[in-house]
């Protein structure tokens, strides 16, 4: 309860604020302690700082209505994540920014960059927020350490405005934009894929790129074009760390002569990207192709897999590294070991950020126990490989514990392996497996599980030795999903293997979890007739140090109006290593299935 001298002052305030200020000075009733207590203007009981003014000392306090600090609205820094703010008020000695990310949070100072009476700072990983709770005020302090905080904004509209939209080039024209997507470790520089302005229709064949500046502003900085007679094969760009080095591959374009596909190397140099090299075979068959890229952080070392188009069983798995000079040379051709006389093959490989440790999608042919009668069927597994003094050498192999759902030609398989990530120094692997069965209660990947069809899941595994995997976590998104979920489509770690996003198609709006989109913007997805086509988000899942993962976010890309669907095979994602960016690109279709301009998100 304010005592008497609070009382007084108040009444003071209150009587010029009718005639000076108006409803400005309603919120100093609150600085001055007005049914409160002595706290200062934005504090809770759980955050008053030392040395905020206390408005029953009328020295302290001086003139109380211009001791106010009238926050405004936040706004977004165009096509950044910077968030500006503005406030009215008397010259302080020094200003500070704190912000709330989700309600039920404590107010955490941010580094701002701060003059008189502006301020800007960065957003930094957007899971990191919840964007309908998040608050944010300001702090002015005198030089004798009396400090009082604004009123408090909600940072909604700011986040959302934050969240940077590249159209495609091509308004109106469904030209696969977005369908494939590389971004640099540091997250500054993104490529993605889709066809050249002025083209209705396209494969993706071209790589437009984009930048991060130092005010944090994303700059269209190039586009890529293929060799005359050759396209890049769509999804498989891969950029190093620092967004220096770009490698794709690449193949013969419609209506040109038969021959052998390639991987192109592009660098950057003052903001211009060269093809600097072109790496292939000397006398590949014309059916050669090269997918699966993966570029290690300093951009020196790069796997890859190389098959013959339409041959099945013929997919290996490449590694290149590149010397002083930029010439590249092939350090390691491995192939799947195959016993008792079946096939086995490699597919997608995923090269760690420091260039040791190479995952690879493998499949080797078994007999399904469920009917040993019946020809072999293809299994899924991941082959690990470290980089020692002698070369590349095979450690060990992963796969789904799920015997049932052993081979990938059954309706009910797991699908485990359609999506891989490794961390830095590869001791964390994350293996999606968006056909899995399970309920949201299995934890462990348990094979009797069979409760939510096609909902997915993501298998984690931890380095524990020199040579040994063993499964950390099983990670399933909350109850509230559906049949046809398929968590694990795509699946992406950050550095130090703490933050893993993956991505879903289908219907998902839990509750209780960081939403990066308007609270009453949910999007509205229904499974189409057409099975192919579904809605899209992405998850967000932090390891804690009691190793258990922990949803963080959902993230839902704004797709208005609502009667849009993302189409499946056509939702890309990419993560940066410092989780500071998180990229989705979104091919739409209306409510009748007719397809509409596409677009790529930043978070």
């Amino acid at each position: 309860m304010a005592n008497r001298v609070t009382g007084d002052l108040i009444q003071g305030v209150a009587a010029r604020c009718r005639w000076i200020l108006g409803a400005a000075c309603a919120a100093m009733l609150l600085a001055c302690g007005g049914g409160q207590g002595d706290v200062a203007v934005g504090a809770n009981t759980n955050d008053a700082a030392a040395g905020s003014i206390n408005p029953s000392d009328a020295t302290a306090t001086g003139d109380a209505c211009e001791r106010t600090i009238a926050l405004d609205a936040p706004r977004a820094v165009g096509a950044s994540d910077r968030i500006a703010l503005a406030w009215q008020g008397p010259s302080f000695s020094s200003f500070s920014v704190s912000i709330r990310r989700a309600a039920g949070q404590a107010f955490e100072p941010i580094d701002a960059t701060v003059s008189s009476q502006s301020a800007q700072f960065s957003r930094g990983a957007a899971y990191r927020w919840d964007f309908p709770t998040a608050r944010v005020r300001v702090r002015g302090c005198d030089g004798a350490g009396q400090c009082v905080d604004s009123n408090e904004q909600p940072l909604l509209d700011a986040l959302l405005g934050s969240v940077v939209e590249f159209p495609s080039p091509n308004a109106g024209g469904f030209d696969s934009f977005g369908s494939g997507l590389a971004l640099s470790s540091d997250g500054n520089v993104l490529a993605i894929a889709g066809a050249a302005a002025g083209t209705a229709v396209g494969p993706g064949d071209h790589l437009h790129l984009f930048e991060r500046d130092m005010q944090g502003r994303w700059q269209r900085r190039d586009v890529l074009a293929p060799a005359a007679c050759a396209q890049f094969v769509v999804g498989s760009a891969t950029l190093d760390g620092v967004g220096a080095t770009l490698a794709v591959a690449s193949a013969p374009a419609a209506n040109c002569p038969a021959r052998a596909g390639a991987i192109e190397v592009f660098a950057r140099a003052n903001g211009l990207w060269q093809r600097t090299a072109r790496i292939a075979d000397e006398a590949p068959p014309a059916a050669q192709r090269f997918s699966g890229l993966s570029l290690a952080s300093d951009g020196r070392t790069l796997g890859t897999t190389v098959f013959e188009d339409a041959v099945p069983w013929s997919g290996r798995a490449r590694v290149y590294e590149r010397d002083d000079m930029g010439r590249w040379a092939l350090a390691a051709a491995l192939a799947a070991e195959a016993s008792d006389g079946l096939r086995a093959a490699f597919g997608m490989t995923r090269l760690s950020g420091n260039g040791a440790v190479l995952a690879i999608q493998g499949a080797r042919e078994i007999t399904n126990p469920a009917d040993p009668t019946a020809p072999a069927e293809p299994d899924s597994f991941i082959a690990l490989f470290t980089r020692e003094a002698s070369g590349w050498i095979a450690r060990t192999t992963v796969r789904s514990t799920k015997p049932q759902d052993c081979c990938a030609l059954a309706e009910d398989n797991d699908r485990f392996g359609a999506s891989l990530a490794l961390n830095h120094d590869g001791s964390m692997l994350a293996v999606g497996a968006p056909g899995d069965n399970s309920d949201a209660s299995d934890r462990v990947g348990d094979p009797l599980n069979r409760g939510q069809p096609d909902s997915g899941a993501v298998w984690i595994f931890r380095r524990t030795g020199e040579a040994v995997w063993s499964q950390q976590a099983f990670i399933k998104a909350p109850a509230g999903t559906e049949p046809g979920f398929f968590l694990g489509t795509s699946v992406a770690l950050d550095r130090d293997g703490r933050v893993l996003a993956a991505t879903v198609i289908g219907n998902s709006r839990p509750s209780g979890v960081n939403r990066n989109q308007a609270a009453d913007r949910q999007t509205v997805i229904e499974p189409s007739v057409d099975t192919a086509s579904f809605g899209g988000a992405a998850y967000l899942f932090v390891l804690d140090d009691t190793g258990r993962w922990t949803q963080r976010a959902l993230v839902i890309p704004p797709l208005e109006p609502r009667t849009r669907k993302t189409l499946f095979d056509a939702f890309s994602m990419a993560f940066a290593a410092d989780a500071t960016a998180l990229v989705l690109g979104v091919q739409a279709n209306t409510q009748e299935g007719m397809p509409v301009a596409t677009s790529v998100f930043v978070y």
